[in-house]
């Protein structure tokens, strides 16, 4: 597939090439496909949104395909360990010397993310 060639989803010329991963993806609908470099066999990754729903976002750098969930521009899960993890750190070197603060904040990352995944 070249850049020229258009979405089997949505039918725009917005396919994007990541090599590495060797995967199309489609940055109008969100269509993903992993194509075999030495077979040609394609796997579709995403389907893409059908008319009108926010469209699912491919991440290159990660290989994977969401439906655009994020939190702050990261995975919610890797949101959810950064928060947690800053968190209990600042309550170890007492910069949060309330442990209720602490559960406040730590109530509010759980929360989020269960939100958000």
């Amino acid at each position: 597939m070249t850049d020229e060639e258009s979405c089997p989803n949505c039918g725009r010329n917005s396919l994007d090439i990541d090599a590495q991963n060797s995967v199309v993806y489609c940055k109008n609908c969100g269509f993903a496909a992993r194509v075999n470099p030495q077979t040609g066999e394609v796997t579709t990754l995403n389907p893409g949104s059908q008319g009108g729903g926010s469209p699912a976002v491919y991440n290159s750098s990660t290989g994977s395909s969401s439906e655009g969930h994020s939190i702050l521009g990261l995975d919610p899960l890797i949101f959810f360990l950064l928060g947690i993890t800053a968190v209990l750190s600042l309550m170890a070197i007492n910069v949060i010397t309330d442990p209720i603060i602490g559960s406040l904040f730590i109530a509010i990352i759980v929360v989020v993310w269960w939100i958000k995944k």
